[in-house]
């Protein structure tokens, strides 16, 4: 980081019990011999959680800052809504350098490509709201994730008609189309990317149970509900695994979830 960071202007305005608990909370994630990895902050509303959260995050920031050349803090909220009026008050280090990202974080390697990827140096402040991506489990999900999946994975695919066809699920053939072409023209975030298909790489049972799959849409069967059924199972996997690929290439040095008691 350019300049040194100090946690004491996001620290000024809280009150002395809210000052307390982010000492202690920072203190026991970061710095204690016996340092924990989680910590829950559990408070009457209205008593300021948040701006206990801001000041847990300047903390965070000042205490890394000569450590690591990048510093990854991610905000998730369960409401796209309160994560918008959040996001200015947590984000300490000021200007333009949070971003408010989709609720699937499937689609986080074109969305952090149109904001200029990830920052190799510095802090990258995220606010994701979860959505969907976090309770993926089986299902076909968007077509928007499956064309990007299909581009990411393309070379390494035999069959790729058959793939694509096999991907294309319940979207109309021009719907499917016209959604490969846009996620095809899109810049992608080359982390992700990278790292989405070395994941896949290293599951060949994933891969051929995928190309296998493909080849009964060759045929007549595709109204078969075993078929589909498996067809399902199958792209549930591929989106957990780029939705757990996308969060790693964070590299997140803190996660804060709010309304906690709303996630499952």
């Amino acid at each position: 980081m350019a300049e040194r960071f100090s946690a004491e202007r996001a620290l000024r305005p809280l009150k002395p019990f809210q000052r307390t608990t982010v000492e202690y909370v920072s203190r026991r994630l970061l710095s204690d011999p016996d340092a924990v990895r989680h910590f829950l902050v559990a408070d009457e509303v209205g008593l300021g959680k948040t701006m206990i959260a801001r000041g847990v995050i300047a903390r965070t920031i000042e205490a890394l800052q000569d450590t690591v050349p990048r510093i990854d803090i991610v905000y998730i909220c369960s409401n796209g809504a309160i994560a918008k009026q959040n996001v200015a008050r947590l984000n300490v280090m000021g200007g333009e350098q949070s971003r408010v990202l989709p609720t699937r974080l499937t689609m986080l390697a074109l969305e952090l490509a149109r904001a200029g990827g990830i920052k190799e140096k510095g802090v990258n402040f995220f606010s994701l709201t979860p959505g969907t991506s976090l309770d993926l489990k089986q299902g076909g999900g968007m077509k928007q994730e499956r064309a990007l999946i299909l581009r990411v994975i393309w070379d390494l695919l035999g069959d790729r008609r058959a793939v694509s066809k096999m991907l294309q699920g319940y979207a109309g053939k021009d719907g499917w189309k016209s959604t490969r072409r846009w996620v095809d023209a899109q810049p992608i975030e080359p982390q992700i990317a990278q790292r989405f298909q070395q994941a896949i790489s290293r599951r060949p049972d994933l891969l051929a149970e995928l190309e296998a799959c493909a080849q009964c849409y060759k045929g007549l069967r595709h109204n078969d509900r075993d078929l589909n059924r498996r067809r399902e199972t199958i792209v549930g996997e591929l989106r957990a695994i780029l939705a757990r690929e996308s969060a790693e290439a964070l590299e997140p040095d803190l996660i804060v979830l709010d309304e906690f008691q709303r996630f499952t």
